[in-house]
C-alpha cells in the first residue's frame, strides 16, 4: 500500500485528508494542482513522465497538451515556495517529466 503522508523542508502533504501545508500554513490547491501533486507523491523521488501525468490527470485525449501541465507545475512551485530557477522540491527532468523530492512519513498521532 502506498504512503498517504509526505514531508519535506516544511512541506506536509496528506493525501488521505487532501491537505497541504507549508511551514504549518495551509496551502490551497485547485483540483488539478492537487491531482498532479498526488500523482507525483505516489512516485516520490522518481521521474513521472509528462505523458503519464497528462493521461492520469486530464485523460488519454490530452497526452499532447503539455502546456496544461507546465501551467499547473508553475503554480505548484509558486504555492509551495519552490524557486523555479533552483527547485528543491519539484524538479524538471527536461524532455521527460517531473520528480517530487518528498519522503513518506507517519502521520502524527492526534492528541
Amino acid at each position: 500500500m502506498a504512503a498517504s503522508y509526505y514531508i519535506s523542508q516544511g512541506l506536509v502533504i496528506d493525501l488521505e485528508l487532501r491537505q497541504v501545508s507549508l511551514h504549518q500554513e495551509g496551502v490551497h490547491l485547485t483540483r488539478k494542482e492537487f491531482a498532479v501533486l498526488a500523482r507525483l507523491c505516489r512516485y516520490a523521488g522518481r521521474v513521472v513522465t509528462q505523458t503519464q501525468l497528462l493521461k492520469e490527470v486530464w485523460g488519454p485525449t490530452h497526452v499532447d497538451d503539455t502546456h496544461y501541465l507546465r501551467i499547473v507545475v508553475s503554480r505548484l512551485r509558486q504555492k509551495l515556495g519552490d524557486d523555479p530557477q533552483t527547485p528543491v522540491l519539484l524538479q524538471t527532468e527536461a524532455g521527460v517529466g517531473y520528480r517530487l523530492l518528498v519522503e513518506p512519513a507517519q502521520r502524527p498521532a492526534m492528541s
